[in-house]
């Protein structure tokens, strides 16, 4: 995955023309596809039960930090008159893929997928690894079970019919209207082309609207994930339909 994003990357950087550009995007964001797919469920694979849905609170700041970062810099370069102005910003796309493609061989991999493929005993010594070196074997040992447990579950044939079974309904049904509704709130104007948006009015630096929003979206992701286990997550659930509509009211003005 790291190694395609170097190249898709590289694509973008030599690019001579417009369309050029475009394609580079397009297999960009084939990668983005990928890392949205493989990051959480290895961070909630190889995280401990007790932090795992942190690891999702932790995956979407690490995002909002490292937009805030190229945004900045972006920020910086958008008052240089050469094709410099966007190149540095796609060319620091290159860094973090090169460090991961030969940093990641230093990682265990994920205990659930070696049970997946029957490879028990590297499963086995990967938990170990994974775990503090003063943790009981009997512990370690009871969570490899547990683990084992859940994978034979998840060997067995499934249809994708079951998703709509009496006790997978309601289930499915809360994901499916959650990811609709979050996307039918109109959060993909302020996200994808807010800064066009705010260039258009030719008010202030598109750019410094761009960093205020990233700022505001790392202060709402630790608040959150601070009040997630304290107050439940039906209470937020329920208090950001209010926050977005009085947002969406003070921009309509």
């Amino acid at each position: 995955m790291s190694v395609y994003a170097l190249g898709s990357a590289s694509v973008v950087i030599s690019s001579r023309t417009e369309a050029q550009i475009q394609a580079g995007r397009a297999l960009h964001y084939i990668y983005l596809g990928m890392q949205m797919a493989v990051i959480p469920t290895t961070l909630t694979e190889l995280a401990p039960a007790k932090v795992r849905g942190g690891m999702g609170v932790l995956y979407w700041l690490s995002i909002k930090v490292g937009g805030l970062v190229v945004t900045s810099i972006t920020r910086g370069t958008s008052s240089i008159h050469s094709n410099a102005a966007w190149r540095i910003p796609f060319g620091l796309i290159l860094v973090l893929p090169f460090i991961i493609s030969w940093s990641i061989w230093f990682v265990p991999e994920s205990p659930r997928w070696l049970l997946l493929r029957g490879r028990h005993a590297e499963a086995l010594a990967s938990l170990t690894r994974l775990k503090p070196k003063d943790t009981p074997e009997e512990t370690i040992r009871e969570e490899f079970e547990i683990i084992s447990q859940k994978v034979a579950h998840q060997l067995e044939k499934k249809r994708f019919r079951d998703l709509f079974t009496p006790q997978n309904r309601q289930r499915t049904c809360v994901v499916v209207t959650a990811n609709f509704f979050q996307q039918a709130t109109g959060q993909a104007f302020a996200s994808q082309y807010g800064t066009l948006f705010v260039k258009q009015l030719k008010s202030i630096n598109a750019f410094s609207v761009t960093l205020g929003t990233n700022a505001v979206d790392i202060g709402a992701i630790a608040i959150s994930g601070s009040l997630i286990d304290r107050v439940g997550r039906r209470y937020i659930d329920r208090s950001f339909p209010w926050a977005h509509k009085t947002e969406m009211l003070t921009t309509i003005g």
